[in-house]
């Protein structure tokens, strides 16, 4: 089985549905900045989402670390795991 479809066949197509086009594309959604990135994995462990494997994953990322050493600094030793 193969598709054969060309740009006019594609557009003919999308003509039917009623769909131009010349139709004006959405914007692409704003990506988070790092900052955000961080508050967001900050509020995952604090609510329990994120385990301190993941944080601990996320926090060793060379973008996230030095926004996130703070926060592996202050886990209390109740929500680390025991040393092996």
């Amino acid at each position: 089985m193969s598709f054969d479809y060309s740009p006019q066949t594609i557009s003919a197509e999308a003509t039917g549905l009623g769909l131009s086009p010349l139709a004006p594309r959405l914007a692409p959604l704003p990506q988070p900045d790092l900052s955000e990135i961080a508050a967001l994995v900050r509020e995952l462990f604090a609510e329990g989402t994120l385990s301190w494997d993941q944080l601990s994953e996320l926090a060793r990322a060379p973008e996230l670390q030095h926004l996130l050493a703070e926060v592996v600094a202050a886990v209390p030793a109740a929500r680390k795991p025991p040393p092996r």
